[in-house]
């Protein structure tokens, strides 16, 4: 990296590749592609970590509740999915997207990660890194030592949920590669792939909520199973989404769109043809 830019090298085919970890191979042609609205984008098959679009990918953009991968990453492996949580006022009086929680109510981890990712809680979101991590600030420490180890070196966390925050960033190649890492855990991706879901809190057998994914494209894009959308008036409308079909994954991530699901059908629909 110099300069904070991707130093790219080409080899005797004309292929690209980034000279940091994980190693990416860029296609001829990868600038070219589908017609997409967003104001940056990446299309990556994670196999072999070859992008095959890029628009803007290195920008750094706010990235909403895409950040939640990371909450989610760094909860399904430093935390215990039966622990009982108890919500805090800090947790409870989050802005936005929320569960509906309360100081006080109990909840498993599993039912916070289910809330978050699916629903985009950001209540929820807060109490994941308080019951993981003691409070938030050794949380978000975590996100981002997972960041650097992942690769995803442009990306800078400063809070679980993705609200804005000064020097809260990350680029659209870097949340390819966290979803790419992400999606290789099974118990991850089992958790963005649900439609839906249902709550139960600890503390009241009686209070239930049942829950949809905000994803659409679960629902009409064939081989879809994945990630994470995120909205705010800053990041504007963005999805990191993937889908697999006969063994093969590909992932793309849209931020800024005025179309994002159809963005991310043309740029996983490319990639599969």
């Amino acid at each position: 990296v110099l300069s904070g830019k991707a130093v790219l090298t080409k080899n005797s085919l004309g292929y690209q590749k980034r000279q940091v970890f994980p190693p990416l191979v860029y296609l001829p042609g990868y600038q070219q592609g589908p017609p997409i609205h967003a104001s940056a984008a990446v299309l990556i098959e994670t196999g072999s970590g070859t992008v095959l679009f890029a628009k803007n990918h290195d920008l750094r953009r706010a990235p909403a509740s895409t950040t939640k991968m990371m909450t989610a990453i760094v909860a399904l492996e430093k935390g215990d999915l039966s622990k009982e949580i108890r919500v805090s006022r800090l947790a409870a009086g989050t802005p936005g997207s929320t569960i509906r929680l309360r100081a006080g109510d109990r909840l498993s981890l599993k039912e916070l990660l289910e809330g978050m990712m699916l629903c985009s809680g950001n209540d929820g979101s807060m109490a994941v890194a308080e019951g993981v991590a003691g409070n938030v600030n050794s949380f978000v420490t975590l996100m981002n030592l997972k960041a650097k180890e992942i690769g995803a070196l442009n990306t800078s966390f400063k809070n679980p949920h993705g609200l804005r925050a000064p020097s809260h960033f990350t680029t659209a190649l870097d949340l390819a590669l966290i979803a790419r890492y992400a999606m290789a855990n099974p118990r991850f991706a089992r958790l963005v792939s649900k439609k839906t879901a249902t709550l139960r809190w600890l503390d009241d057998q009686n209070k239930v909520m049942a829950i949809r994914n905000t994803n659409r494209l679960l629902w009409y894009l064939e081989g879809a199973d994945g990630v994470k959308t995120g909205t705010t008036n800053e990041a504007g409308r963005c999805l990191v989404a993937s889908a697999s079909r006969d063994g093969r994954r590909f992932i793309a991530v849209v931020l800024n769109s005025g179309d994002r699901w159809g963005d991310c059908a043309r740029l996983l629909e490319y990639g599969f043809s």
